[in-house]
């Protein structure tokens, strides 16, 4: 039965190999994108098929992503997850039934601030997220992209996040041309060596710690 699900390098090993997890990395691709590249929750039935025969074969299965819980959750009901969810590039482990977190990594508020505070001074749009949801300082086209594109809604402070944060924060973003995002991230690195920086796409800078 594996050997119908696993990629085909492993094809082969299928039959001496007995998967207790399986960790299906990137919710983009569980998406079916829009004629404008959005991705739309619309999952293909093999897809759903290939998860409930890994789950009926003994298999936990569970999503890993960049994103919020909140926006694997509706993703995890429709194809049966029965594992706690891994959000935030492993920061934060979910479990979406008793809506608990069992880990959490997140940055401290004090060294939030001052990452904010740079992307300030540079004119680069940030985001944070907390247990409490996604925070900017005021709503921009991009936090409208942002919402549209992973399906969220984010909460305008109305003033800077280098002031406004007062509780550690999950995961931190910013938002800009992919070229000017690659001129910032080698002076970011030097700045903060305790964040990791990661593009999860040619626009989007993911920090967490």
């Amino acid at each position: 039965m594996w050997a119908n699900i696993l990629p085909r390098r492993l094809k082969a090993r299928a039959k001496s190999v007995t998967i207790r997890i399986a960790i299906y990395h990137g919710s983009d691709r569980f998406d079916t994108p829009d004629r404008h590249g959005y991705g739309r929750h619309a999952i293909t039935p093999r897809t759903k098929d290939a998860v409930r025969r890994a789950i009926e074969a003994g298999a936990f299965f569970s999503l890993s992503s960049g994103r919020m819980p909140e926006a694997l959750v509706s993703m995890a009901e429709d194809i049966g997850v029965n594992a706690p969810l891994i959000s935030y590039n492993g920061a934060l482990i979910y479990d979406y039934k008793t809506k608990k977190a069992l880990y959490q990594h997140a940055i401290p508020a004090s060294v939030a601030r001052r990452v904010f505070e740079a992307f300030e001074s540079l004119g680069v749009y940030a985001q944070g997220y907390s247990k409490n949801g996604i925070f900017c300082h005021e709503k921009t086209d991009y936090t409208l992209f942002y919402e549209k594109a992973i399906r969220v809604t984010a909460t305008a402070v109305h003033e800077p996040l280098s002031r406004w944060v007062c509780e550690d924060m999950t995961k931190l973003l910013a938002i800009d041309a992919s070229e000017r995002l690659d001129e910032l991230i080698p002076d970011l690195k030097a700045r903060f060596p305790e964040i990791q920086f990661m593009k999860s796409r040619p626009y989007f800078l993911e920090m967490v710690l």
